[in-house]
């Protein structure tokens, strides 16, 4: 398929790796040449045919951040860590490069929940990768990062649970309960491994400490704002998520599961109130008209939002010593001297409620590798 040049090529950047069984490997992944070179301008305005988009890519395009389409999680990988590679650097940029790219398929999502991905792990470990799970709300995507060091690079398995609440993960045992599920997919990984010695991290509670508070007052018309109505919430919060936790760390040791605190509150006060029921489609079953009964409701301003908030990562910091489980406070690094978040942390858009995620980075990625245990 290559030309002397290309083989020439390919062989010099990957150590001497053969240009045929690399391409192999590619097509088990998922790679399409055709597909990788109409989805760059750059490449397709110069005629480039698929034998030289493979030399691309293998030489230049899977170090350069391309968005590159692969098949979904795993796919291909335990044939890639088998692989006699001559560099193993260059194994690991490579499986770091085609791992993110499969993490973008839609078909990734159902394969995480399954829990069906013990060779996957196994493989992201033998080609320098360091796995970890992420098992949170929308929040937890800030922790889904790509960083390579020395030591080799990050490898996220994010099972994301947007809009979940953390009180409601253990007040259920019905099989298709959202903390029953995560509990079933931990035990089918666990299943695939001789000991666990995967880090997890949990981020859950924002929404309870806000959006889900609010709902619980609009439902028992409880228009007035009290401290000890929201101390006596969030204590029946933090029972339901230990409650998961307990059961948790019957699976995993808790050494290696890592509790986040809650983010700051972000949302202005004067976008507070109609996002909150644009979050609701304008409606709740048994309230007749959402918009009259938040406008009813005494509700907090970002500083007492964050407040709040304060009080909810002291029950996670408690429930986490209590239980012996790493805890990573990525609240108080996000905030300014006067306790509110820093605006370099702010969203973009004023109606979302998530941090800048770029922003974020350099505080977050810190704190990920010491739950990791990297230097």
């Amino acid at each position: 398929m290559f030309s002397s040049g290309q083989q020439y090529d390919i062989r010099a950047r990957t150590g001497g790796a053969d240009p045929e069984a690399l391409y192999a490997l590619l097509l088990q992944c998922g790679f399409d040449p055709s597909i990788y070179v109409e989805g760059h301008a750059d490449l397709k305005s110069i005629g480039m045919d698929s034998a030289a988009g493979v030399v691309h890519f293998l030489v230049h395009g899977f170090d350069e951040c391309r968005y590159v389409e692969f098949g979904p999680l795993g796919t291909g990988f335990s044939s890639l860590a088998g692989y006699s590679w001559p560099s193993r650097v260059y194994a690991a940029h490579l499986a770091e490069s085609l791992f993110f790219a499969q993490l973008r398929h839609p078909g990734t999502e159902a394969i995480l929940w399954s829990g069906e991905i013990g060779d996957v792990l196994e493989a992201v470990s033998d080609l320098g990768g360091q796995p970890y799970l992420i098992l949170g709300d929308s929040h937890a995507n800030h922790y889904r990062r790509n960083v390579r060091s020395h030591e080799g690079w990050l490898a996220p398995f994010p099972v994301a649970c947007p809009g979940a609440p953390a009180g409601h993960l253990g007040t259920s045992t019905a099989p298709d309960a959202l903390g029953q599920r995560m509990l079933a997919l931990i035990e089918r990984v666990a299943a695939t491994q001789s000991e666990w010695n995967i880090p997890v991290l949990l981020k859950f509670g924002g929404l309870d400490t806000e959006f889900r508070w609010t709902l619980h007052r609009v439902r028992r018309e409880i228009s007035t704002f009290s401290d000890a109505d929201f101390d006596q919430y969030m204590d029946r919060s933090l029972h339901g998520y230990g409650a998961f936790i307990d059961r948790l760390t019957q699976i995993i040791p808790p050494h290696q599961l890592h509790l986040c605190t809650v983010f700051p509150s972000v949302l202005p006060d004067r976008i507070w109130a109609s996002r909150f029921s644009d979050m609701h489609g304008g409606g709740i079953d048994g309230v007749a008209s959402l918009q009259a009964a938040v406008a009813r409701l005494e509700c907090q301003d970002l500083e007492t939002r964050n407040r709040l908030r304060v009080r909810y990562n002291s029950g996670l910091r408690h429930m986490a010593e209590a239980r012996r489980l790493g805890f990573i406070d990525d609240f108080t690094p996000l905030l300014d001297s006067s306790g509110m978040l820093d605006q370099r942390f702010a969203p973009r858009d004023p109606m979302d409620f998530h941090l800048d995620w770029d922003a974020c980075g350099p505080e977050l990625i810190p704190l990920l590798r010491i739950a990791l245990g990297l230097p």
